[in-house]
């Protein structure tokens, strides 16, 4: 035996054992989380997020603790203890509600010698149908037999993939053949273990799920074949007549004025070609382009700028409500308004307490916020001169906001705040 200093020792083959731990955010009304382990903290953690792996001593309890702000300081979601064994990846899915949640634990060997990929199938789903069959096939393959039937909440045991770059994995609603996801096409090449987490989806399908790959090396993508949905607005204050929207050419809306914006219609993924006409004469083209529009995903198409230089803005809407928190989307739509700062504030406070968004023309900026009441001010860029508000808003917990800037009718100024969403009754996501 030799060891330091003594001849034969070689620090270049010297094996440290290690284990490695990882974190997967999938509660879906939960706010930006903590993690909190020896010694060690993670903050920022949002939906959707998976960790990079943290290199941890083997064979030792690691306390972990899940916790985020509120009005009145840190509140803790869950805890746990782990123990990883010696080239093992433990996973920690934080899923379920904020007043139930669930902590899913996913152990995989990374000591894996064979040409074949380990594979395990989560459900956190909290706001869907409590069960799922999950199917994997290969090519034009039909369904078949199901790998895997999971009840909420839980993970399947370790299967098999050999390589290949034609796998298709689907999940069916229970005692159906309803598919309520379909990944597509896509590849398993080098990755060693792969972990598939069912999550709570918020595209235009009903009970809409989605699912998240957590790899190694991510080289999984999918090629999603979910539902897409867009509406349209108007919001170039010079246009008296209305305008007709038309995607790859069919009439989709008729005679849309100035400041309205339709309800969501579904719409097929993949890219469409839009064209904006005048509503009194179709061959009258104000713009021309196309788009993508994503599965599983609300899109806004809004035709801003003025006649003699119109544009399209297109925006992926974001609609997960969030427990304890209010979201808010400011849309600088107004031509006649340079670039500006959105100053937000509670009630009544001054500005040197404000949250500051900068609003480019033909830009979106979102922010999320304690439930509470707000005063929205613009102010030149970089200083507290006020060019307009201020917007009074009680924001509540789990809204969704939007206020578009437009110019007033006919063009110019001053700035007016057109709200949106959950600020206009109408809004809803039902597709039209």
């Amino acid at each position: 035996m030799s060891c330091g200093t003594d001849e034969g020792f070689d620090e270049n083959t010297l094996v440290v054992p290690t284990g490695y731990l990882r974190f997967v955010h999938t509660l879906s009304e939960g706010p930006e989380f903590i993690v909190e382990f020896d010694n060690q903290l993670i903050s920022g953690f949002n939906f959707g997020d998976v960790s990079a792996d943290q290199v941890i001593n083997p064979l030792i309890d690691t306390d972990l603790t899940f916790s985020y702000f509120d009005e009145t300081g840190i509140q803790e979601i869950s805890t746990i203890t782990v123990n990883v064994d010696i080239d093992h990846t433990v996973t920690v899915i934080v899923t379920g509600t904020l007043a139930k949640p669930q902590l899913l634990v996913i152990d995989q060997s990374t000591d894996i010698n064979d040409l074949d990929v380990n594979v395990v199938f989560a459900h956190g789903a909290a706001f869907a149908f409590s069960g799922y069959d999950f199917y994997i096939t290969q090519g034009t393959e039909p369904l078949g037999e199901p790998i895997a039937l999971l009840n909420q909440y839980e993970a399947s045991s370790t299967l098999s993939l050999i390589p290949a770059s034609d796998y298709r994995l689907r999940v069916v609603a229970p005692n159906s053949t309803n598919v309520v996801w379909d990944s597509g096409l896509f590849s398993v090449e080098i990755e060693k273990n792969l972990l598939f987490v069912l999550h709570d989806g918020f595209g235009p399908d009903q009970n809409s799920v989605k699912v998240l790959p957590v790899t190694e090396f991510g080289t999984v993508v999918f090629d999603e074949s979910q539902n897409g949905a867009v509406r349209f607005s108007q919001m170039v204050a010079d246009e008296e007549e209305g305008v007709d929207y038309y995607l790859d050419g069919n009439l989709v809306v008729n005679s849309l004025s100035f400041q309205s914006v339709t309800g969501f219609q579904n719409s097929e993924t993949g890219l469409r070609e839009i064209t904006v006409t005048s509503s009194s004469d179709p061959e009258d083209v104000i713009v021309e382009s196309t788009f993508t529009i994503e599965p599983g995903t609300y899109h806004t198409v809004s035709l801003i700028g003025t006649m003699e230089n119109s544009s399209l803005d297109v925006i992926s809407e974001d609609y997960r409500r969030i427990s304890d928190r209010a979201s808010l989307v400011l849309s600088h739509f107004s031509s006649s308004e340079g670039n500006v700062d959105a100053r937000i504030v509670p009630a009544g406070s001054s500005l040197a307490d404000s949250l500051l968004l900068s609003l480019v023309f033909g830009t979106s900026n979102k922010a999320v916020f304690l439930p509470d009441s707000y005063e929205i001010y613009l102010t030149e860029v970089g200083t507290d001169d006020i060019v307009g508000g201020p917007f009074r808003i009680n924001m509540q917990s789990g809204g969704l906001y939007r206020l578009y800037l437009t110019d007033q009718m006919g063009g110019g100024g001053p700035t007016l705040f057109l709200p949106g969403d959950d600020l206009n009754p109408s809004f809803n996501l039902n597709s039209e």
